[in-house]
């Protein structure tokens, strides 16, 4: 489990905005069984900002995703999931649909764990 902590810290160490801060991210995980765990991303969006959704298609905006450098006991189980509130809307800075959350959104995935530490 420590893997996991340590792993959330370096993901977050990042600020999402400059400034104030558009987007505050806290984050959980959650044993699903004996060898499956959540990784739990809450993030709460400012007012007049965004944040883009999961695959979106190419020639629009950057998708949101989860990219680790290394992960070493574990494999993703899952791909990047979302629950919340996704608006889809004409972009006319791409010229397509695009969509996104706005206040709020929590995006998960599942990971298999392959080593005792």
């Amino acid at each position: 489990m420590a893997l996991f902590t340590l792993l959330i810290s370096i993901l977050l160490a990042q600020p999402f905005g400059i400034g104030s801060q558009p987007v505050v991210s806290t984050h959980r995980s959650e044993n699903l069984s004996s060898d499956t765990v959540r990784l739990v991303f809450d993030l709460k969006i400012s007012d007049g900002w965004h944040v883009y959704s999961t695959s979106l298609p190419k020639g629009g905006p950057t998708s949101t995703e989860l990219e680790l450098d290394t992960i070493y006991g574990a494999v993703p189980a899952s791909e990047l999931l979302f629950s919340g509130n996704e608006i889809e809307n004409m972009d006319p800075v791409f010229d397509m649909k695009v969509r996104f959350f706005e206040k709020k959104v929590t995006f998960y995935q599942d990971f298999h764990i392959t080593a005792d530490e």
